[in-house]
């Protein structure tokens, strides 16, 4: 009888010890679980500050681009105004010598 005892004494810290490694093996895998879940977050909080950082640097960008545009626009435009004035000067300059070489021509001077 002491033997039976004995052997269900050693029965019950079996399962015992099995409800034991159970309970940490459920409470191992949901440390995991949040453990995953933080990793997400953390990795979807990472991205989302990327893409905010991403799109302000591309503001940046493409207002700086808008103000090199407005430059070299400008530019061009005083460029056409300038040769333009020239081109109209020298419309002027020729129409008056033929004119002057008409008359001359004509008057015979």
């Amino acid at each position: 009888m002491a033997v039976e005892v004995i052997i269900e004494r050693i029965k019950k810290v079996e399962d015992d010890g099995q409800k034991k490694i159970a309970e940490a093996e459920a409470e191992k895998e949901q440390i995991i679980k949040k453990a995953r879940e933080k990793a997400i977050a953390v990795v979807e909080e990472f991205e989302k500050t990327q893409d905010t950082i991403f799109n302000e640097v591309m503001q940046e960008a493409r207002a700086d681009i808008t103000v090199q545009k407005e430059k070299i626009m400008v530019k061009g435009r005083e460029g056409v105004e300038s040769l333009q004035e020239m081109s109209s000067r020298n419309l002027r300059d020729a129409s008056r010598f033929v004119f002057n070489e008409l008359r001359k021509s004509i008057l015979g001077k």
